[in-house]
């Protein structure tokens, strides 16, 4: 597979190919990839899978984020125009 620039992708050692995160922590709603899941604690035959880098497992609580003002919440919108795409490239 090529990019743009037509080089191939494994040119770039440091670039994620696992797509979107995928998985949501069940204690503060927190998304992860699979690859970020406690080892040790996740067992594949209950399909219980154990993360804790974000509130290690429900023991910190986080207050809700504020939502943005309309201006602000547009920029920052994945599926957004072309602007917001370049916003959130350069944030």
């Amino acid at each position: 597979m090529l990019t743009k620039n037509c080089l191939p992708l494994e040119s770039y050692p440091d670039r994620s190919y696992y797509g979107g995160p995928a998985h949501e922590c069940p204690h503060c709603g927190a998304v992860f990839w699979y690859q970020e899941r406690v080892k040790s604690a996740s067992a594949a035959a209950t399909r219980k899978i154990i993360y804790n880098l974000c509130c290690r497992g429900g023991k910190i609580e986080f207050k809700p984020h504020k939502k943005p003002p309309a201006p602000l919440a547009e920029l920052l919108r994945f599926d957004g125009d072309a602007r917001s795409k370049k916003i959130l490239r350069q944030i």
